[in-house]
């Protein structure tokens, strides 16, 4: 396994844990992964999700980071 795809497998893990610990009435998550230890919130579980995404995208279309670029405020 190359260490885009073992980069990429633990994306998804993280992914599903968060997306599980979401649907849960839960305020705090305690996860441990390979031995470590993570405590966060739901804000915190979101905004993680939300870079996991984002880093999952740019793994599986690596070619398509100009789309996300804000230009909004460029020529302001």
């Amino acid at each position: 396994m190359t260490a885009k795809e073992e980069k990429l497998q633990f994306i998804r893990e993280r992914i599903k844990q968060l997306r599980e610990f979401l649907l849960t009435s839960n305020q705090v998550l305690s996860l441990n992964v390979d031995g470590m230890s993570v405590s966060f919130d739901r804000a915190g579980a979101i905004k993680e999700l939300q870079d996991l995404e984002r880093q999952e995208m740019n793994l599986l279309r690596p070619n398509n980071w100009m789309r996300s670029v804000d230009l909004s405020q460029a020529f302001s």
